[in-house]
């Protein structure tokens, strides 16, 4: 379970994760991923793809209300810090920031919640992410 909590002014929630290669425990890239519920899907940049050798398996059209175009899509292995495992399909997209988008895909499969709360401590913004 990923429980965090920031400033309530932030304005993007960035979570450390591990990327690495399908089915493998060998080799990782360590970086912070963007949780993206606008995301339909998850992607790596084309950087981390090349430090770990991650080929496209196909290349499909996408498109976004910023640009569109021609990405590779690839198979890949995302860990949590608290170590939950999830090995999916991902764009290569070649932007490097942020390296890694986690999309609807990933997100849909636990519990999550941002929740604004305020204590003691003052106001701040609540992240959950559970998967069962």
């Amino acid at each position: 379970m990923l429980d965090k909590t920031y400033d309530p002014t932030i304005e993007q929630i960035s979570i450390p994760i591990k990327i690495g290669v399908h089915k493998s425990d060998d080799q990782y890239v360590e970086t912070n991923a963007l949780w993206d519920t606008g995301a339909t899907l998850s992607s790596i940049s084309q950087s981390i793809a090349d430090k770990l050798g991650i080929k496209p398996i196909q290349h499909v059209k996408v498109g976004s209300a910023i640009s569109s175009g021609t990405v590779g899509v690839c198979v890949c292995r995302f860990v949590t810090e608290d170590a939950v495992t999830f090995d999916k399909i991902a764009l290569i997209l070649p932007r490097s920031n942020p390296e890694v988008i986690i999309g609807l895909d990933i997100i849909k499969r636990g519990d999550f919640s941002l929740v604004n709360e305020e204590d003691e401590r003052g106001k701040y913004l609540h992240f959950h992410f559970d998967v069962k």
